[in-house]
């Protein structure tokens, strides 16, 4: 059994394995003395909650939100607890041992942590921190090297290497410099810009040919001029920024901008211009903004009158039930099961009320624990309710619409159902980026889709969830043969980010929801077959 010592320092608390037993008391498992506590590991472990609302009560009061651990050997258990200190983001590693798998993973479990000080961890365990938790760590233990390029730019550590994002380079490259740059790109992940204090032209080119091999890309070089000639090879920077996909800024000499003032104010005036550009661009952007506001706006008094009828055809719904139930001394099915169906909504009468707003009114969509929940409407072409709303005026946002290609009174082998991924109060489908969220997809009761015709109410299981590249390989609402639809099925299948072991054949219908997802050149999809 390990004694853990918990000190209250000036403005962090520390854990440090204890070798003093000066302190124990008859129990040998917790003692508060002053400004110091110990507790045993295996206390710790059995009570994580507790202790880690004390930890966490005592940063708050000392106004910090960091801890140092000066022994690795209690690392793991300290880690365990951590997960219950919310206000602990920050944590110090003192001992020059590297942190363990083990340690590594804690850590990465942690949602709070943003901050790691230690000596040294396995790169491959660093570069996991910092993709998939977003967590900067700062790695003590130097890297010995020999080239200017390294002592020049002060990378001493590997974290030195990984979050630089600007290199200094003043003298023409060496094989050791050449080598410890490669290095260097292979690790680095924030690197944006690159200034050549002493230019020449082919000490650039081996650098850039050096960056292109990396994939080095979008950065800026910033070459400095040293005399008042013309900078060798400025003629070819245009081609040479196309080539290797960088930005080149020249940064002249007071003397030479002298000499070519009247060029400077040629510059000048260009630069005014593209300012007055940009301002227009803003104007043009802000008015964009303004109207789709606007349109949002109109299409939330629509939704409104929409749920005016739907609310006065529950009611009808509701007097209805309650006069069978009077008139029958024997009810075949509770009073409740009946409200539990797809709103318990006289659906009959809302699209009646429905088509005299709306003539293109063919059924009614509804996605559980999302914002969908609309009238789908269908015309002759895939264009027109991209920019028109259910009332038929001109909107920005659209409408929920079924495919031109589909039958209602039939349903194709394959249903396609379209809507604008509306970020702003998640209008139509801008509300089913929900469904990627590992709770939503994992909780069965969302995973019926309740569509309604003209014709009939139907259920809808959902078998694929997936994002994708733009492509219209999935919009096929017919097919030639049962053998090619079967095998878009398990194409779909198998592109989903879950899986959702639902059985589909040949023999079924389904249905597809297909959006935007966070720009125009991806898709966010849903496919689900009928079953009810």
């Amino acid at each position: 059994m390990k004694k853990i010592l918990v000190e209250i320092e000036k403005d962090y608390i520390s854990f440090s394995l204890s070798f003093d037993n000066s302190l124990d008391d008859y129990n040998k498992t917790n003692i508060f003395n002053g400004r110091k506590i110990k507790f045993s590991d295996t206390f710790i472990l059995d009570n994580l909650k507790v202790v880690g609302i004390l930890i966490n009560k005592l940063v708050k009061n000392l106004n910090t939100n960091k801890v140092v651990i000066n022994n690795n050997e209690v690392a793991e258990v300290i880690l365990m607890l951590l997960k219950y200190t919310p206000n602990i983001n920050k944590i110090y590693f003192r001992e020059d041992k590297s942190l363990t798998y083990t340690e590594c993973s804690l850590i990465s479990e942690n949602k709070y942590l943003d901050f790691i000080n230690c000596y040294s961890m396995p790169e491959y365990l660093f570069d996991r921190l910092n993709m998939l938790k977003r967590i900067r760590v700062k790695i003590r233990s130097e890297i010995f090297t020999l080239s200017n390029f390294m002592d020049e730019n002060k990378m001493q550590t590997y974290s030195d290497i990984y979050y630089k994002k600007k290199i200094v380079i003043s003298n023409e490259l060496e094989k050791e410099d050449i080598e410890d740059i490669i290095a260097f790109f292979k690790i680095n992940k924030y690197l944006k810009v690159i200034e050549l204090k002493s230019y020449d032209y082919n000490n650039m080119l081996i650098l850039l040919n050096t960056m292109k091999k990396y994939r080095v890309e979008r950065i800026v070089v910033i070459i400095n001029q040293l005399n008042n000639e013309l900078i060798e090879g400025i003629e070819e920077f245009d081609k040479i920024e196309a080539q290797y996909k960088i930005n080149i800024k020249v940064k002249y000499n007071e003397e030479y901008k002298r000499r070519n003032y009247i060029k400077q104010i040629n510059i000048n005036i260009i630069k005014t211009i593209l300012i007055i550009l940009i301002m227009l661009s803003i104007s043009i952007i802000g008015l964009y903004f303004y109207l789709s506001h606007r349109d949002n706006k109109k299409i939330e008094n629509i939704n409104q009158s929409i749920n005016d009828i739907i609310e006065e055809n529950t009611k009808v719904e509701e007097e209805v039930i309650e006069e069978e139930k009077e008139e029958s001394e024997e009810v075949d099915e509770p009073t409740e099961n009946k409200r539990g169906q797809a709103y318990y909504t006289n659906y009959k009468q809302v699209f009646s009320e429905l088509l005299k707003i709306n003539s293109d009114t063919v059924g009614w969509i509804k996605v559980n624990n999302t914002k969908v929940n609309y009238p789908v409407v269908q015309t002759k072409d895939n264009d027109y309710y991209l920019k028109h709303a259910f009332d038929k005026e001109y909107n920005l946002a659209g409408w929920v619409f079924m495919d031109y290609r589909n039958n209602i009174d039939t349903l194709n082998q394959n249903t396609i159902i379209y809507g604008h991924n509306i970020t702003k109060d998640r209008l139509m489908f801008g509300s089913l980026r929900n469904t990627l969220n590992e709770s939503w997809y994992k909780n069965s009761e969302n995973h019926i889709i309740t569509f309604n015709t003209l014709n009939e109410n139907s259920k809808w299981q959902i078998f694929s969830l997936y994002t994708i590249e733009e492509t219209s390989d999935y919009l096929i609402t017919s097919f030639s043969s049962l053998n090619s639809f079967k095998n878009y099925i398990e194409r779909e299948t198998n592109r989903s980010i879950y899986n959702f072991n639902v059985d589909v054949s040949e023999e079924d219908k389904i249905l597809t929801l297909s959006t935007c997802y966070q720009d125009d050149k991806h898709r966010l999809v849903i496919h689900a077959k009928k079953v009810g």
